[in-house]
């Protein structure tokens, strides 16, 4: 989305199975709250016409960037369900 400083590595969508390697609930927490802080950044920095421009991962293959802002979103919220249920019912 335009970060050269930002690397983010979702495993499970490259090995494309659950690796359990995220298991420690503070850690994903202090994780997930740097994502959100680095994404929010990304996204003030975009103007009107730079959504419109492509981008390419192995993830999305080719897509505008609001077409793959779109696919974050919706996983996303997948993802945020199940961290709010590892909230009301796990512990650290």
């Amino acid at each position: 989305m335009g970060s050269i400083n930002l690397k983010l590595i979702i495993k499970t969508d490259i090995t494309e199975k659950d690796t359990r390697e995220w298991t420690n609930i503070a850690e994903l927490k202090e994780y997930s709250d740097y994502v959100f802080k680095s994404v929010l950044a990304i996204i003030e920095q975009q103007t009107d016409e730079n959504w419109e421009s492509t981008i390419t991962t192995k993830e999305f293959s080719c897509k505008t960037k609001v077409e793959a802002f779109g696919i974050i979103i919706s996983r996303t919220a997948y993802y945020s369900g199940q961290m709010s249920i590892i909230n009301k019912h796990g512990s650290v």
